[in-house]
């Protein structure tokens, strides 16, 4: 998980063992047991129902029922434990989940709407009068939980709203105030014909908390509520840009509306406006909490990968904090900046001033030292400047954090940096900075030639057999150079891990020509289940006609119900490397094709085939033009703005639809 990002309160749960005995054990524990045993019960309770896949089950239409007559009857001392839970099953229809839609990038699955949904609202919509009492309980957490369990019942918003205004209009309490101004605000956006009222009398509404606030809790709700309902945010923009900077107090992950962070809410105000969304990480770094500055770097990040535009004003925005007292705000800021260096120009200076920096005695481990984020930054884009430094972390006491990518980087430099790797490699004794050095050897091409003597030694190290990283792969690039590790090589085949197995084979092939041995060892893991089959379809492309004989063994993983997308475009791409393309072929491609690493493998295979595929066109026009990112590699940052998709993408356009470019 990124640093500083929210934990789903049901993520790291599994589903009991136990179906209908397990739940009622459960609902026993909310009753009677103590708050934190009660507590990791809803969070069970919670998986069991749904909430931890987003997909309801069965089980919530005996269980509802009984949860809330707990609360309305007073059978269990933690009603606002149950109560989150069943707010989190229901949420507001018209809710944006933001950090979903910016992992999925722009072009998700269409919303599906759980068929189970209409019938927990429909349930908890027959305890409606009891959640009204609820309104004017004591209790101020559970008036503002309540608040938000309502906003996801639009069935019920003419009532709702009612409510929720009079108890609104007489609540002294910000936080459950501002739950139910957010939740007029919901209703009236999801249920906009059954909400009571009319949109002057709710404008007005809004604008007395908004112009003439009690309580900075309120200003910020009715700024965020008012963005839901109207896009202009010359009125709203001030409010939740103050907010960014200092929160209001009651504005925690605790706060109903914000349990996925405050920055969460703030940018819900306009969800789709990339300089309002600048513009509050650029709130945030200005704020006097060194905590405040650090989710400010977060927001940020988020930022950048939703947008292709935004690394370049977001990193402008960041590079204040590069002098920051905080070290930990300063290591995550300088660590963020290197990896969307290569989108943007303007980092560069900046973090070679950084390469000497030593490292700071108050440093934390989230991060690595400024100095080794400034390295790697700069070695990624390939920038002469960072070579020095690169070649002191192969052999010196620096930290080997991105060693491997800044290998890679600097493949253009290799000649500067080949003496220092031939030295790690004979006198470096940690095994882990090691693997990263052959890692990182495995971009450079034929400068690898130049380490054949102390690579081919490192193969008589039994640590290289037990755990060999790149190794395999790097002595395949030397060809029959290496032949002395065909031995090494032809041991790796029988190595507990597939991927070594994969590895070694294509090895063995680059080196000796002979594809026999290799063939029989990809087909060895083609018959095994996931990963092995994807490893060695993956494999099978590395041979391209070579792998020809094995077309019978991949031909049935392209429909298989065993593997995954990702195994089946992989032996559909390693039929076309193996001149077997075919009808089938295409349409393993053609139906995987999208915006993400597996889809973007996809159609760099259909490009090759330049076969007409109309189809295709939705997917590829919003990849070729859209200003949004394509979340390849999990959002990386180094690979922000996706260039290389977005060319591809024209490309296969060009090839398979010349005139969709006209």
């Amino acid at each position: 998980m990124d640093a500083g990002a929210r934990e789903d309160p049901w993520r790291h749960l599994g589903p009991a063992a136990g179906g209908a005995g397990d739940i009622a054990e459960l609902i026993r524990q909310v009753g009677s047991a103590g708050e934190t045993e009660a507590r990791e019960a809803l969070d069970q309770l919670g998986y069991e129902l749904g909430g931890g896949e987003g997909v309801l089950r069965s089980a919530v239409h005996p269980t509802l029922p009984l949860l809330i007559e707990m609360v309305e009857g007073d059978l269990t001392p933690w009603p606002v434990p149950v109560l989150r839970m069943l707010a989190r099953l229901v949420p507001p229809p018209g809710e944006r989940d933001l950090r979903a839609e910016t992992d999925r990038g722009y072009a998700g699955p269409p919303t599906e709407v759980d068929p189970l949904l209409p019938v927990v609202r429909e349930l908890l919509g027959e305890h409606l009068q009891g959640l009204h009492r609820l309104l004017i309980g004591e209790d101020p957490t559970t008036r503002a939980v309540v608040a938000r369990l309502l906003a996801g019942l639009p069935e019920h918003a003419a009532a709702s709203v009612a409510a929720l205004v009079r108890a609104a209009d007489r609540e002294t309490d910000p936080v459950p105030h501002a739950s139910m101004v957010l939740a007029v605000a919901a209703l009236h956006r999801d249920a906009p014909t059954t909400a009571a009222g009319d949109g002057v009398g709710l404008a007005a509404w809004l604008d007395g908390r908004l112009t003439e606030p009690e309580d900075a809790l309120v200003q910020t709700a009715a700024a965020v509520a008012a963005g839901w309902l109207a896009p202009d945010t010359r009125r709203t923009r001030p409010v939740l840009e103050a907010a960014a900077r200092q929160l209001p107090p009651g504005l925690t992950d605790a706060f109903p509306w914000a349990e996925c962070g405050p920055e969460q809410l703030l940018r819900s105000a306009h969800p789709d406006d990339r300089a309002f969304a600048v513009d509050l990480v650029s709130a945030g770094i200005r704020a006097a909490d060194a905590g405040r500055r650090d989710d400010a770097i977060c927001a940020g990040e988020e930022v950048m990968r939703r947008w292709r535009a935004a690394p370049g004003p977001v990193v402008a925005v960041l590079a204040d904090l590069v002098a920051d007292p905080s070290a930990r705000v300063r290591q995550h800021a300088v660590h963020t900046i290197a990896l969307a260096g290569q989108a943007t120009a303007l980092v560069s200076d900046l973090l070679v001033t950084l390469l000497d920096e030593p490292a700071d005695p108050d440093r934390v481990d989230a991060w690595p030292t400024v100095s080794a984020s400034a390295r790697y930054g700069l070695a990624r884009r390939g920038d002469p400047r960072s070579v020095p430094a690169v070649a002191r972390a192969l052999t010196g006491p620096d930290e080997s954090a991105w060693l491997a990518e800044s290998l890679a980087g600097l493949a253009g430099y290799a000649d500067e940096l080949v003496g220092e790797v031939a030295r790690a490699l004979a006198t470096t004794r940690d095994h882990g900075r090691l693997i990263a050095v052959v890692s990182g050897l495995q971009a450079w091409g034929e400068p690898v030639a130049a380490l054949a003597e102390p690579l081919l030694a490192l193969t008589g190290d039994v640590g290289w057999a037990a755990w060999p990283g790149g190794l395999p792969g790097v002595l395949g690039r030397l060809g029959p150079r290496a032949e002395p590790a065909v031995p090494y090589l032809r041991g790796l085949l029988l190595h507990e891990f597939p991927a070594v197995r994969a590895a070694a084979a294509v090895a063995l092939w680059r080196i000796t020509g002979d594809a026999d041995a290799t063939l029989a060892a990809l087909r060895g893991l083609m018959s095994r289940p996931d990963p092995g089959a994807y490893l060695a379809a993956d494999a099978a492309e590395q041979l391209g006609r070579a792998a020809a004989p094995l077309a019978a063994e991949l031909a049935p993983l392209l429909d298989a119900d065993t593997v995954d997308c990702r195994t089946r475009v992989a032996a559909a791409r390693a039929l076309l490397a193996a001149g077997a393309a075919g009808g089938a072929v295409r349409a393993t491609l053609t139906a995987a094709a999208g915006p993400d690493e597996t889809g973007v493998r996809a159609i760099e295979a259909l490009a090759w085939t330049g076969a007409p595929v109309a189809e295709l066109v939705p997917v590829l026009r919003p990849m070729a033009f859209s200003e949004r990112r394509i979340p390849q590699c999990g959002g990386d940052l180094g690979v922000i703005r996706d260039e290389s998709c977005q060319r591809l993408a024209r490309i296969a356009l060009a090839r398979i639809a010349p005139g969709e470019l006209a």
